[in-house]
């Protein structure tokens, strides 16, 4: 639970950085002043840490669901989407019943052009529960 709890704690301070940052993008932009920041420097570090501890874990407990899920967030936020895809199809291994495991393997999928697989998944989001699932549907699924 240490790894995991850290992970977790490293995970929600990136992104809170993350969305001061864009916040902060957001005022140089209409203001006209510009900011410039280095993303990679920044979050490069703090990412691969993360996705350690949330493998620590794993390696301590390779069943628990929820190391496997939210490792899958870590590495869409460093664009490991294969590596994510992954780790999201091992948290349904272990629990088929998680939605938004559903919901952001769709998510990467239509982002990754499989619309096939991706819609799929959201459908079963939305039929667990995940009723954003059905919005994105409408927008890339029925085309």
């Amino acid at each position: 639970m240490i790894y995991f709890s850290r992970a977790n704690t490293r995970f929600k301070f990136l992104e809170l950085i993350h969305s001061l940052d864009e916040n902060v993008s957001q005022i140089s932009v209409n203001s006209g002043t510009q900011i410039t920041t280095s993303q990679q420097i920044i979050y490069d570090p703090a990412c691969e840490m993360i996705v350690n501890d949330y493998s620590k874990t794993l390696e301590i407990d390779s069943n628990f669901t929820y190391a496997w899920f939210n490792r899958a967030n870590a590495k869409i936020f460093m664009g490991d989407y294969w590596g994510a895809l992954n780790d999201f199809s091992k948290s349904l291994f272990y629990d088929s019943t998680l939605s938004d495991a559903y919901y952001n393997k769709g998510l990467v999928l239509i982002f990754l052009q499989d619309r096939t697989n991706g819609c799929m998944d959201l459908s079963k989001a939305g039929e667990l529960g995940v009723l954003e699932a059905y919005s994105v549907m409408k927008r890339y699924c029925y085309k």
